[in-house]
């Protein structure tokens, strides 16, 4: 009988195992955007850097793998690719809300294909508000180059420690055209630990019911 229990315990065990999502990276779009600074509206607003315009393929944020799709994908964009608004003296910012806390460990822009416009140094923050101006809660990227290749433009990817966040700051320091215009074509992130399914929770749940019984009738 200890062995038929032993048994029991270990095909529960590796049930639950195996049901375990896998620990994927994949790739995450901003619910929101906004900048202190705002937007031109129209063909140029905030909105086209996190809705996948002018993007050579469609993803699914939380379920496409982000280092297949980043690797494969080019943004082509002149105009509409999402500017501030005020023409000032930098630096100027993007923030972008994530919806929830989520874990992100990488960071894709694929630079706007308008080289008046485009960013060529950036730093990363995250946050626990959506306002750059009261502090944020630590910081992603120090100042990064950006390149600007021309269109179509591939994406860029930035890396950093994972970090469980709702809000990010792109503090946009310079561009190739100062002061004047700051824009981006597109920005997604890396994210890590997707939920698993209902179903794949079910499982799990059996599994761990198998190892409970085996238990009891130890006991």
């Amino acid at each position: 009988m200890n062995i038929r229990r032993s048994i029991i315990a270990s095909m529960g065990f590796a049930l639950v195992m195996n049901c375990l999502p896998a620990s994927a990276d994949v790739i995450i779009s901003a619910v929101s955007i906004s900048s202190p600074q705002g937007d031109f509206g129209g063909a140029l607003s905030l909105v086209n850097i996190i809705n996948q315009s002018s993007i050579s393929a469609p993803y699914t944020s939380g379920v496409t793998d982000f280092g297949t799709y980043v690797s494969g994908t080019t943004h082509f964009g002149l105009l509409g690719n999402g500017f501030t608004a005020t023409e000032t003296n930098g630096p100027q910012q993007f923030t972008f809300d994530l919806g929830s806390v989520k874990s992100i460990n990488a960071l894709a822009i694929w630079n706007t294909g308008f080289a008046i416009g485009a960013i060529n140094t950036f730093a990363l923050f995250s946050d626990n508000d959506d306002t750059f101006a009261n502090g944020t809660t630590g910081a992603l990227l120090d100042a990064t180059p950006l390149a600007f290749p021309g269109n179509p433009v591939p994406a860029q990817v930035f890396s950093f420690e994972p970090t469980a966040t709702r809000f990010v700051h792109i503090n946009a320091l310079n561009t190739n055209n100062p002061p004047d215009l700051y824009g981006l074509g597109e920005v997604a992130f890396s994210a890590t630990s997707p939920v698993p399914e209902p179903a794949t929770l079910a499982l799990v749940a059996a599994g761990i019911a198998g190892i409970w019984l085996a238990q009891k009738r130890s006991r």
